[in-house]
């Protein structure tokens, strides 16, 4: 019973110190206080500036469908934007040019048209190509589209 209670002792024994030396362990092998330089940190990259022009709304009577007497009105609102705030610079210049390029845009359209989703997005491409084909022209901005985004910002169609 003796020899029980000294092999019960000991195996508790050696667990207790076998813990207490593995952390003591993981604390010297772990240690971060000896290495010589802290790691370098990603740096973050600021992000690029973005700048909006606006193409402000322009009413253009349409007609409703191919071969009619324009009866319809619409209202479009639209915003470019860039990243190169020479390219806002040399917009507002030429700005009624830009406006006079997509009121001959929309004078095409007809509302059955502009109510088709498709139809939009290629007027908005149509839009960004007039304003890029415009900035290029008279801007010289020939390296690099001067605008990268159309959105529409207001359309009303009335019939």
């Amino acid at each position: 019973m003796a020899r029980k209670k000294l092999i019960i002792i000991c195996g508790i024994s050696s667990i207790v110190l076998m813990g207490a030396g593995g952390t003591l362990a993981a604390f010297k092998f772990m240690s971060h206080k000896n290495m010589g330089t802290s790691p370098v940190s990603a740096s973050a990259v600021p992000p690029k500036l973005i700048f909006f022009t606006d193409v402000l709304d322009i009413t253009v009577s349409i007609s409703p469908d191919q071969n009619t007497p324009p009866t319809s009105f619409v209202q479009i609102g639209l915003q470019f934007s860039t990243y190169n705030a020479a390219a806002i610079v040399s917009y507002v210049q030429l700005q009624p040019i830009v406006k006079a390029e997509i009121i001959s845009t929309l004078m095409t359209q007809t509302t059955t048209e502009l109510s088709d989703i498709h139809a939009r997005a290629l007027l908005i491409k149509s839009c960004l190509d007039i304003s890029n084909a415009v900035l290029e022209k008279n801007a010289n901005f020939k390296s690099a589209p001067a605008f990268s985004a159309a959105y529409i910002t207001n359309l009303v169609v009335q019939e």
